[in-house]
């Protein structure tokens, strides 16, 4: 997303819900709420993409703009994992603010629509019992944009945001005291990740070789999607896949996501390795913050200052929002003693929020701003 020139013409793409929407939850929910303001505006028109498609229930566009129709051209209306995107967008917001009367009115209508498109989108697989979903686009687009692949099948962030959709829909339903339909749930069990068993990690999609990577799409599992991973297995996917990424195209994506992952393993000094890599995004005169290495061009990316700004809050800080309340582990490096939050927001009410080191210790004090 792009601002102040016309480089993303104004459009809206999943840098929304995975890059901006976290940032902004905790800090400035009333801003958040535009986004998902957004997607429910636009509702009706994800459920007419999905019909024209030929599936049930809601499909949101690759990238849209006004009407919420499909404004994306060529082969990227195939990065169908946007509608869990929106889906997962939905939920935090309702994590973060508790409002049930939206979660009945917008969120949930989303959450179960979008379940309703996976539901027929997945193949089933007699032979493997398993289900399948095939022709996408993943989240890294360089498998068609460099290594000539117009679609993949089973792309492992697809098909794990597309279980995450299933099972968080059932959990929905639930919630408004509604029972969901039992398959969303025998689906999303057995949702097909691809895996390579000799070198103990999730392929990136059927038949990946270990090309270098623009995006992260397996460590985005780890986080935001928080896909679960026992603690060895996700840093042997974190390690091989930090390994392939494009360092000559050094996307933005890869500082957003990698130093959070770093911390989740407990890895502070690494983190903030990781971390410092986002010195050269900033581009001078006005140090505004670009897209690519490779871009010398004046944009201001804002999914890139939504991904800086989500290192202090979801990394070194180590927040995480549940159902049953906020939770936070700060993992900091040597290097960082203290990070303050005057003022974050959770369900209504500002906290201020500090994570220090403190006799080698990583602790926090979160209080209640006085009314």
């Amino acid at each position: 997303m792009g601002l102040s020139n016309d480089g993303w013409g104004g459009r809206i793409f999943w840098d929304a819900e995975f890059f901006m929407l976290p940032a902004l939850l905790p800090l400035y929910p009333e801003l958040a709420e535009s986004i998902v303001s957004y997607r429910f505006r636009t509702f009706e028109a994800a459920r007419e993409n999905a019909t024209r498609q030929g599936y049930e229930g809601a499909a949101y566009p690759w990238k849209s703009a006004r009407t919420g129709r499909e404004v994306s051209r060529g082969g990227y209306s195939r990065e169908i994992h946007v509608t869990g995107d929106v889906a997962w967008g939905q939920w935090q917001y309702w994590l973060a603010t508790g409002d049930r009367d939206y979660l009945r009115r917008c969120a949930g209508p989303i959450i179960v629509e979008t379940a309703k498109f996976w539901a027929s989108r997945a193949v089933y697989s007699s032979e493997a019992d398993r289900y399948e979903i095939l022709g996408v686009v993943p989240p890294d687009e360089s498998t068609c944009e460099t290594w000539g692949l117009p679609t993949v099948d089973n792309s492992a962030f697809t098909n794990a945001i597309a279980a995450w959709n299933l099972r968080t829909a059932a959990r929905v339903c639930r919630i408004l005291g509604r029972k969901p339909p039992p398959e969303w749930e025998e689906i999303a069990d057995k949702m097909y990740l691809p895996f390579d068993r000799k070198l103990g990690v999730y392929m990136e999609y059927d038949g990946y070789g270990g090309h270098p990577i623009k995006q992260p799409d397996v460590c985005q599992m780890m986080f935001p999607l928080e896909h679960p991973m026992e603690g060895k297995l996700m840093a042997r996917n974190f390690d091989y896949y930090l390994g392939k990424a494009d360092r000559e195209l050094g996307h933005s994506f890869f500082p957003s996501v990698h130093p959070i992952v770093a911390c989740m393993l407990g890895r502070a000094e690494q983190a903030y390795e990781l971390f410092g890599e986002w010195e050269d995004f900033f581009l001078p005169p006005f140090e505004v913050m670009r897209e690519v290495l490779a871009n010398d061009e004046g944009i201001v990316f804002l999914t890139a200052i939504g991904g800086f700004l989500q290192n202090f809050l979801y990394g070194f800080a180590g927040i995480r929002l549940r159902e049953d309340g906020i939770e936070v582990n700060p993992v900091l490096p040597e290097e960082i003693s203290r990070i303050i939050f005057p003022r974050i927001w959770f369900k209504g009410r500002a906290y201020s929020l500090v994570v220090e080191k403190r006799k080698g210790r990583d602790i926090y004090r979160m209080e209640p701003e006085a009314d």
